[in-house]
């Protein structure tokens, strides 16, 4: 199914960022505080139809991905810190080959960077990335 394929390139290229995943589908308020630093979540927030042929199916999945960052109480210096690790991410997630051929495009849509907690004062940073990923597939198999 596309939406897979879309989960696993997606969590290939920030697993090759130097992140570690949090996997529970849903909750990502339960991560670790052992592995925080660093570590991400992948959300799906919609699957579109985009097109749709005899032959092929385009669908759009919007997803979000949430890269946690502990910072060290200079909340100015981290913030840019973890945007700029951010915008590397999102420069590698919308660089993609033909190693992922059903893949047609991926947008990026959206920055967001937030406290994760604001009642903690661990200075854990939130960049939050909204992109879409295209995807075909051929409806004769």
């Amino acid at each position: 199914m596309s939406v897979n394929v879309a989960f696993e390139y997606i969590e290939a290229k920030v697993t090759e960022s130097g992140f570690t995943q949090w996997e529970a589908p849903f909750n990502k308020e339960d991560i670790a505080s052992t592995i925080i630093d660093k570590s991400f979540h992948v959300s799906l927030l919609s699957t579109e139809r985009e097109s749709q042929g005899n032959q092929t199916l385009t669908m759009r999945h919007g997803f979000e991905v949430s890269l946690f960052f502990k910072g060290y109480r200079d909340t100015k210096e981290d913030a840019h810190e973890l945007l700029a690790i951010a915008e590397s991410v999102i420069l590698l997630l919308c660089t993609y080959n033909n190693d992922w051929n059903s893949i047609n495009q991926v947008q990026f849509s959206r920055l967001e960077l937030l406290p994760f907690d604001e009642q903690d004062n661990q200075s854990i940073l939130v960049a939050v990335v909204k992109l879409d990923v295209v995807l075909s597939l051929c409806l004769n198999n």
